[in-house]
């Protein structure tokens, strides 16, 4: 429960959380008052009520925390003493260091000339691609300027919207860059984000998007160094003793969790398997993370030729993951376990009729919209992360599971899934969307699978 303590000449709303194990309350500091007007502002006691903006935006930016707004705001107006009368000049601030930031960059811009110097031609053309970043981020920027939403958008006299998120990277910013990831273009990404994280040291998330960029292009060193800085900077974000149940719901965790999970992909990769294992313990342990690190440990025992444990693992999460039942129907199929093997794999294939034939022979059709590319890329990432599996799986284990793919009920099978998957969402009425729909979800279950090897 979030409460008001005073801090120096300042006030500030914290959080409390005691430490099961040693009963210790540490707190968290989740907004600080810098002067009495901006205090006033928050209780909507000034020329402007903006305390509904202020509890908005507070309850926006911690989600996972109860506020007691009654009680906070008796808080706050018993140690309205202690402030300053005059608001805190960020404003002013900000003005200078821009302006600041501006001159410089344009000084270095200017006197960079590429006709007449060799040096500066280097320069530019190893910067280009930063270059060209910035320039779509300007363009991006100014284009709003006559935007109708910039009013919604508004910061107070306070800056309050930009000091709850640190001054940090902007989500549009983000999502700019993050766009050159999602559409495959690796190496525009790359210089987009060693932009970001130069400029801004202790953006976690930055790194997590190099290492998977640097991950696509097959350079898994550089990939491991920044999922291992992403994991540095994120375990950092952390709220002090931030009790497992809150991992993953308090946003401040997910980089470090992802750098985790993306980690052991990396070193999947780049079989280092022991530590790979190492790390899927911290996931489990320290995390409460059990289903992703069940995910990572069936494709490492599979990398390893464990086959039972394998099974094991990828039978515990496949109706979780379908995918994960063709690691168990690969595992099943080298000790001998045919049956089990052919169910398992057919689950999968019907979850995932692009991806599961790319685990098989190594491509599939192109996929035609966006559940399919879904489904295509669940397979390659899965068939990326089974490089060792690759190795040491028996010659009959390729020839097993071809052979079921063309199988002549298979392939009517699969005609028929992609039919209801069309027909569902077609313009037809509406009982005869609930049939294909049904149908489609009845393919997709395990019983299913089961019932049709054993005809098959």
């Amino acid at each position: 429960m979030a409460y008001v303590r005073i801090k120096g000449n300042q006030v500030a709303i914290v959080q409390g959380e005691r430490d099961p194990t040693s009963g210790s309350v540490t707190q968290q500091v989740l907004f600080t008052f810098f002067s009495k007007a901006e205090a006033l502002s928050a209780l909507g006691r000034s020329t402007k009520n903006q305390s509904h903006l202020f509890q908005h935006l507070l309850e926006g930016e911690y989600p996972a925390l109860k506020f007691d707004w009654e009680n906070i705001n008796k808080g706050i107006d018993s140690h309205l003493h202690v402030l300053p009368d005059l608001p805190d000049q960020r404003d002013q601030r900000l003005v200078s260091h821009f302006k600041t930031s501006l001159h410089g960059f344009t000084r270095h811009l200017v006197q960079a000339d590429p006709l007449s110097l060799a040096p500066s031609a280097k320069l530019l053309r190893d910067h280009k691609g930063q270059l060209e970043f910035l320039r779509e981020i300007i363009d991006e920027k100014l284009s709003l300027l006559d935007g109708s939403q910039l009013p919604n958008c508004d910061d107070n006299e306070f800056y309050w919207r930009q000091s709850l998120h640190d001054w940090g990277i902007n989500g549009d910013v983000e999502e700019t860059a993050a766009h050159y990831h999602e559409k495959g273009d690796h190496r525009s990404a790359i210089e987009a984000f060693t932009l970001l994280t130069e400029s801004f040291p202790d953006y976690a998330e930055g790194h997590n998007y190099l290492g998977l960029s640097y991950l696509k292009l097959g350079n898994s060193n550089k990939a491991i160094y920044h999922f291992r800085k992403t994991i540095e900077l994120g375990r950092k974000l952390f709220p002090k003793r931030c009790r497992k149940e809150r991992y993953w719901t308090d946003l401040k965790t997910r980089p470090y969790i992802r750098g985790l999970r993306n980690l052991v992909l990396a070193l999947n990769h780049q079989e280092a398997y022991d530590e790979a294992f190492r790390i899927c313990e911290t996931l489990e342990v320290e995390c409460g993370d059990g289903i992703t690190a069940d995910c990572h440990k069936a494709l490492l025992f599979l990398n390893t030729g464990n086959w039972s444990e394998a099974e094991k693992y990828a039978l515990r999460v496949m109706n979780i993951s379908p995918m994960d039942s063709a690691v168990a129907a690969f595992a099943q199929h080298e000790q001998g376990q045919l049956l089990k093997a052919r169910k398992n794999f057919l689950f999968a294939l019907l979850n995932y009729p692009l991806g599961v034939p790319v685990l098989v022979i190594g491509h599939a059709p192109e996929p035609t919209n966006y559940a399919e590319a879904q489904d295509y890329n669940a397979g390659v990432y899965c068939y990326e992360s089974m490089g060792g599996y690759f190795k040491c799986r028996s010659p009959k284990s390729k020839r097993f599971f071809a052979e079921l793919l063309t199988h002549p009920k298979v392939v009517e099978l699969l005609k028929e899934l992609k039919k209801c998957a069309v027909q569902h969402s077609a313009p037809n009425d509406i009982e005869e969307n609930h049939h294909y729909l049904k149908r489609c979800s009845e393919m997709k279950e395990l019983k299913f699978a089961e019932n049709f090897v054993k005809a098959l």
